[in-house]
């Protein structure tokens, strides 16, 4: 009887252990190709981006991915994710960017917690400052952008536990 026990319960064991990687590591995702615009056209595009609260629990680069878990409010109405980038490079090193996040509630007045995780194709970096496009850059470094308004970081914020301001988290280097 022991000798059966011990295998199914090796198996079980398995088969959550892979599961729980699989979820917190999922590639299910649909990536959201980021939007790079031109210089010129910036404040046109930053004006239009939606701006209804998100907060980000969680970032990392993985891969040709920027992903991120974010949690809101709604289950309701479908919502939007969007991200710009662009502008310009930050002369960092390696070479830097920063991603504004946009979010659209579509109206969405239900107030549940609703937790997702998102991912966006950074290939398009690559394309706009890759080793072909004359820039010469190998990888670069993603900036999220935050603000007091309507994208804040859950995740040690940076000023403590008081309000937060505008500004960029670091969250990793996209490797091209």
């Amino acid at each position: 009887m022991k000798t059966r026990i011990f295998p199914f319960m090796l198996t079980i064991l398995l088969v959550i252990s892979s599961g729980c990687e699989w979820i917190l590591d999922s590639d299910d995702v649909d990536p959201i190709p980021i939007t790079i615009v031109p210089y010129e056209e910036w404040r046109a595009y930053y004006e239009n981006l939606p701006k209804d609260t998100v907060i980000i629990v969680d970032a990392a680069v993985k891969g040709h991915l920027l992903k991120l878990d974010v949690e809101y409010t709604g289950s309701c109405e479908e919502h939007r994710f969007e991200a710009l980038a662009g502008k310009s490079y930050i002369e960092t090193y390696p070479a830097g960017v920063d991603v504004f996040l946009g979010h659209g509630n579509g109206g969405d007045l239900c107030s549940n917690e609703v937790s997702k995780e998102l991912a966006f194709d950074l290939r398009p970096l690559k394309e706009k400052y890759g080793p072909s496009s004359g820039f010469d850059f190998n990888s670069m470094r993603i900036f999220v952008a935050y603000d007091c308004t309507w994208v804040w970081f859950k995740y040690p914020r940076p000023h403590g536990n008081g309000p937060q301001e505008s500004g960029f988290r670091h969250i990793g280097i996209y490797e091209f």
